[in-house]
């Protein structure tokens, strides 16, 4: 495969790309528009003045001019006005002329055709067309009519006209000159006859010699042209581009808007020009260069790619399959594969600079994690293996937080991952922005944006400058007067002022990065406009919140849908697009991970998949054999199946309260995963080791508890349980745990107790860590503790205690030093806890332990009850078997509630929870497990609460008081006591009846009314 290149072309889209391109429009443009030609024009005044003769180029001055002299200025201007004097409209070749959208337009035309054109487009340039017009121009973009307008009557066209014109037109002569400086110039309706053309560049030269850009001019000409013409005109300055300098497919397309075979010539060049880029280029140079746009980045959005390409249409297979779809009569992206699989076929062969393209090309489409490309019938596969995460991205998808903050520690060593230094600080600022230390992180930024922008490196300027303004607004904090962060939220020791003059200098800084961007030539805008509109003020992710939203709703749908393949496209959209998200803000080093609308839609995304398991009934259902799809089996959409990116988001992004909350709204008692159940050992090892280094745990916190929220959803191997507790107790042991991880290690603990994975052994080790740490005076002491709350709040003996079967009682072993304990409530460091410490420990434990550490927890609560009667402690030591009902502790008993009774009576304030009904609760307890003696002082509290009246009455109980609700709380051979009497029934009968006309009742409840009076 052969491929023609045109340096000229090439010139002047390089030129249009950096915004340097200016166009010079001639007569042979408004001709289309049936307005005369220069030629055409001197003709009429000819005939005017009687010349029958042919009319040549030295007539096109001296004709006008004898005009002008013989019938004077009138009769010259009527003349001029008859001729124009025409309704016309832009033609084609006028909106080909404002594609290019060239920075300046110059004509030597009167007409306002360019004008028109103009509007119809919308475009903004401001028209000169005389001296005192320019200094007003502040667009920016100039129309310059060099040769005057026909309204102003200033047109140049007579001798005098030429002669005099660096008088009457002064600046606008002096300002084309300075055009051709630096700027790139196309003349389009000339001919190369034209004076008006030889006279520009002869004056240019004139004045600038060699020193200006090459010119360029589109020939409208049929014929081909001699070589010592175009010579005469290179040497001018002006290289000739004509029909024969382009392709036979590009001369054959028809343009039957224009008549004239030089306007055809004219726009099939200018077309031709257009598509040059994807077209008769080599398609690999040209791949190559689009491509450098996405040199900075470890990893490129799809989205962005076929952007680059100018694709509008396009779709992603499953397996990362990307299929293009092109314009019909367009054939650059199916001449690129065709290419590639030339070089891929031919590799070894090829020269070292092809390779060197061809690899970098391969490199570069590995990062949008595609497999193949393919266009109709032409495909390519990319079989680069190439891993784009970068280091510490693949430490945070192992939960290994203690790698990345080595990266951030290590501020004197050279980071050498990337080539390009400014990428390697840039993850060295992430790295420090991942463990909160948001002033070293902006600091880095700080020095590395002057040198991205120094480089001309603006995709980076544009991600630097992204992670600054966030850094500063986690810096601040608005609460009506301004103020900083909290020294407590920053991973690193730092002083307020510091922080104060990194805002103030911020705020003050010179460099905006929009400015930069409107300050861009036109090739570096097109290069970083896709990174400049992502990063707008959270475009990107008001953009994917979006694209969530859209993406759930069509989940939702297929929720209640049944297909024809169990795989789901809804699901696997939302996956690709979401792990797109992830890989390229991380990937990138793109701060948007504290964002409120991040963790909005990540949780959205995990929320949709968690809906999968919403529909319990997944069977296949066979179409019946009339229908038109007979034989076919139609399935609901799956249990969608965790990958680790998945499980990663969740316990990053979640909040574990709501995580429950999805658990408990679709019933999910089981998760799955796609990764073998070892590999979550290895991401909770490694998340407790850097609990335990790093200074900054408040992220990680957060983690944890998301993680075993999660992993108690998910079936965990036996050994893999072990090893995973192992991990905890690492933590538990030695680490500051607030109470909140040790309510989620509960919950954790039952949920895995569910699927009969967990072993009284565990519960023993985690027994003795928790007593262990609570004597340890470095975590728990007079002041309190975590241990200390998490007893209070959270109830965390009893919690493992009730893990344990009561089969399983017996054999039960845990060896504690109950004497040390009693001891340090006695008169050590949890002297001031000693009610919790008896309460919520040492009667738990007591039926565990032996015989002379149980004499002395009953002497030390029988000691303790004696001085301060307290309910729920006697409660308690009843039901654990520390204490045995006595008259005297009834009595005691009695008098407490009693005192508690006339308390709340007399007073005009409302506790909660209400203190009589709490301590009712626990004299209920002690009914029903038959731990009252003598029941009779107690039935003067009658009348307080309908389920202590249930208990203490039994029979006598009015069942029409009877709360549905009760149910879940009586024992089975409550519930048949109760139900043993047909009235009894009758009337509760009647009360589920009514709730569930009503439908007033939950699931558990109705699965009562299913299980005693269906049957």
């Amino acid at each position: 495969m052969t491929f023609k290149k045109n340096l000229d072309i090439e010139a002047i889209l390089e030129a249009m790309s950096r915004d340097h391109l200016v166009l010079f429009v001639g007569a042979g443009i408004s001709a289309n528009s049936n307005l005369p030609s220069w030629m055409g024009l001197i003709k009429e005044f000819a005939v005017g003045l009687g010349i029958n003769r042919e009319v040549n180029s030295d007539d096109f001055l001296k004709i006008p001019q004898y005009f002008y002299n013989q019938r004077g200025k009138n009769e010259y201007f009527k003349k001029i006005m008859e001729i124009f004097d025409t309704s016309v409209s832009p033609n084609l070749l006028h909106d080909y002329i404002l594609r290019f959208k060239p920075r300046h337009i110059i004509t030597t035309n009167y007409d306002n055709l360019i004008e028109q054109a103009i509007e119809k487009h919308f475009m903004f340039y401001d028209t000169v067309k005389e001296d005192i017009d320019l200094p007003y121009s502040s667009n920016g973009r100039m129309l310059i009519k060099m040769h005057g307008d026909l309204k102003r009557k200033n047109i140049v066209l007579k001798e005098d006209d030429y002669l005099n014109y660096s008088t009457n037109f002064k600046l606008i002569e002096s300002y084309i000159k300075s055009i051709f400086i630096n700027n790139t110039v196309l003349f389009v309706g000339y001919s190369l006859q034209d004076y008006d053309l030889k006279l520009i560049m002869k004056n240019v030269q004139g004045i600038l010699g060699e020193h200006f850009q090459k010119a360029y001019l589109v020939d409208s000409s049929d014929n081909s042209r001699l070589s010592v013409e175009k010579e005469y005109f290179r040497n001018l300055g002006v290289n000739v581009i004509d029909k024969f300098d382009i392709p036979n497919k590009y001369l054959d397309k028809e343009f039957p808007e224009l008549k004239s075979s030089q306007g055809k010539n004219v726009v099939k060049i200018l077309d031709y020009i257009f598509q040059y880029k994807e077209s008769d280029q080599n398609p690999l140079d040209s791949c190559y260069e689009k491509l450098q746009a996405f040199n900075s980045l470890n990893t490129i959005r799809v989205k962005d790619l076929v952007n680059l390409f100018d694709i509008d249409n396009y779709f992603i297979e499953k397996g990362g399959k990307l299929k293009l779809f092109p314009s019909k009569d367009e054939t650059y992206h199916s001449d690129l594969l065709e290419h590639l699989n030339t070089i891929k076929q031919s590799y070894e062969q090829q020269d070292w600079e092809i390779k060197r393209k061809y690899d970098f090309i391969k490199f570069t489409f590995a990062k949008t994690r595609l497999s193949e490309m393919s266009v109709g019938k032409q495909s390519f596969t990319f079989d680069f293996s190439y891993n784009n995460e970068p280091r510490i991205i693949k430490d945070i998808l192992l939960n290994d937080y203690f790698s990345v903050n080595l990266v951030a520690k290590q501020d004197y060593k050279m980071i050498n991952d990337f080539e390009n230094k400014i990428i390697n600080e840039l993850m060295r600022a992430y790295a420090k922005y991942l463990v909160n230390q948001f002033v070293s992180a902006f600091e880095i930024l700080e020095k590395i944006s002057l040198e991205s922008y120094r480089n001309k490196d603006f995709i980076l300027l544009y991600i630097i400058e992204f992670n600054k303004r966030y850094l500063i607004r986690k810096l601040k904090r608005n609460t009506g007067v301004q103020t900083v962060i909290s020294l407590n939220d920053l991973g690193e020791s730092v002083f307020i002022e510091q922080i104060t003059k990194i805002i103030e200098t911020y705020e003050h800084s010179n460099l905006k990065i929009n400015d930069v961007y409107e300050m861009l030539a036109q090739k570096d805008k097109d290069k970083v406009k896709f990174i400049h509109d992502l990063l707008q003020e959270q475009g990107y992710v008001s953009q994917q919140l979006l694209r969530i939203k859209e993406l759930t709703e069509k989940v939702t749908k297929d929720l209640n849908t049944r297909f024809d393949s169990p795989n789901s496209t809804s699901v696997n959209n939302m996956v690709s697009n979401v792990h797109e998200f992830f890989d390229y803000t991380h990937n990138n080093f793109i701060m948007v991970d504290q964002y409120s609308e991040v963790k909005e839609y990540y949780y959205s995304y995990i929320k949709s998949l968690l809906s999968t398991y919403s529909v319990k009934v997944k069977s296949e259902v066979q179409t019946t054999q009339d229908s038109l799809f007979s034989g076919f089996f139609l399935h609901r959409l799956p249990n969608h199946s965790f990958s680790r990116k998945d499980v990663i988001i969740i316990m990053k992004y979640l909040d574990c309260k709501k995580l429950n909350e999805i658990f408990e709204e679709y019933d999910i008692n089981e998760i799955e995963i796609s990764f073998p159940s070892i590999h979550l050992k290895g991401l909770f090892s490694n998340l407790i080791t850097s609990y335990l280094e790093i200074y900054y745990t408040i992220g990680l916190r957060e983690i944890l508890k998301n993680m075993l929220c999660l992993f108690g959803k998910i079936k965990i191997d036996p050994q893999d349980l072990n090893e995973l507790i192992d991990d905890m107790l690492r933590l538990l042991s030695s680490g500051y745990v607030e109470h909140d991880i040790y309510f989620t290690l509960l919950k954790f603990l039952y949920d895995q107790k569910q699927n009969d994975k967990l072993e009284s052994p565990l519960i023993a080790k985690l027994t003795i860590a928790f007593i262990n740490k609570l004597l340890d005076y470095k975590h728990n002491g007079h002041q309190g503790g975590f241990e200390l709350d998490a007893l209070n709040n959270n109830n965390y003996i009893q919690g493992l205690i009730n893990l344990i079967n009561q089969s399983e009682y017996e054999n039960f072993s845990i060896e504690l030093d109950i004497e040390k304990l009693i001891i340090s409530i006695e008169h050590g460091n949890l002297s001031n806890n000693k009610r919790s410490i008896l309460l919520q420990v040492l009667i738990p434990l007591y039926r565990f332990m032996g015989p002379v550490d149980q004499k002395s927890v009953k002497l030390i609560l029988e000691e303790f009850l004696l001085q301060n009667f307290e309910v729920k402690i006697y409660g308690a030591a009843c039901e654990a078997g520390v204490l045995q009902s006595t008259e005297y502790f009834e009595g005691k008993l009695f008098l407490k509630i009693q005192q508690t009774k006339n308390k709340v009576e007399n007073s005009s304030m409302k506790s909660y929870p209400d203190p009589l009904i709490s301590e009712l609760g626990v004299l209920v307890l002690l009914l029903r497990h038959n731990k009252i003696n003598n029941k009779d002082p107690f039935t003067k509290f009658i009348g307080t609460d309908d389920f202590y009246d249930l208990v203490i009455q039994e029979n006598n109980f009015d069942f029409q008081k009877f709360n549905l609700d009760w149910f879940p709380y009586l024992s089975e051979d409550e519930i048949k006591k109760i139900l043993s009497s047909s009235s009894n029934k009758e009337i509760l009968r009647k009360k589920f009846v009514k709730s569930l006309v009503e439908d007033e009742l939950g699931y558990q409840i109705k699965k009562f009314y299913l299980d005693y009076f269906e049957i």
